[in-house]
């Protein structure tokens, strides 16, 4: 009487799921020896109970099919050329959808429409080519020395850097002076914020501060020391 259980069935007829069996991936991409009618069967790898096909025999190339939590078809964060395998639409329109982990909830995974996102673009940004944008900012109508400016250093390759006004360089001011015969006070135009700064030359020779001249606020004293001023002297005092 025939039977369908397996007992009946001689040893050398009862077909194995798998014709190799390995411990890990390290045995079996170490293995050898396969023939053509190796391929297309199936191996199981023990360490990860993951299942592979023998695809090529020469050279040896694995694919995976399948096994316990895995997908032959999931993109993987450690896998190249995955997307760049996928079919491409060329004209996306704003309803597609896009896969994202979202940052502002733990990574974790949601659709977005193309639609939605963000352009990349700041509306508050400063433009190099957009007129009226400075001229639209509120201004501070009484700035002091503590207040920043924006540059771009000339001495760094044009680095952007901040500046305190304070530290701006001041451009220098002459004051000219046609003495008369006697003449010994001088009055500035404007208080130096430099005094070490001043020059004051007398034709066209710098004289000296304390022997031949003394500065007090805005005020010069020639000191007569090397010469009474004339009429037909020229001088000038240059200041920041």
């Amino acid at each position: 009487m025939g039977s369908g259980l397996h007992k009946y069935v001689a040893s050398d007829e009862i077909h194995a799921p798998y014709f190799r069996v390995y411990a890990d991936e390290t045995e079996r991409l170490a293995d050898t020896g396969f023939i053509a009618s190796d391929v297309n069967r199936k191996a199981l790898q023990e360490s990860d109970n993951t299942e592979w096909i023998l695809s090529n025999h020469s050279p040896i190339t694995w694919q995976q099919v399948g096994g316990a939590g895995t997908d032959p078809d999931a993109i993987h964060d450690n896998v190249s050329g995955e997307i760049n395998a996928i079919s491409e639409k060329a004209s996306p329109v704003g309803a597609d959808l896009i896969v994202i982990e979202d940052s502002a909830d733990s990574y974790n995974k949601k659709k977005a429409q193309i639609t939605n996102l963000p352009t990349g673009s700041d509306a508050d940004a400063i433009h190099d080519n957009v007129s009226g944008e400075i001229a639209a900012v509120t201004e501070k109508t009484t700035p002091v020395g503590a207040d920043l400016l924006l540059i771009e250093d000339s001495e760094a390759t044009n680095a952007k850097k901040r500046l305190q006004v304070t530290n701006l360089p001041v451009p220098a001011v002459e004051d000219e002076f046609t003495p008369t015969n006697g003449q010994v006070t001088f009055i500035l135009s404007q208080t130096p914020k430099n005094p070490a700064s001043l020059q004051f030359l007398v034709n066209g020779v710098t004289a000296d501060d304390g022997d031949d001249y003394t500065l007090s606020g805005t005020t010069i004293t020639w000191l007569n020391n090397l010469f009474t001023m004339e009429t037909t002297d020229k001088v000038l005092a240059r200041y920041s």
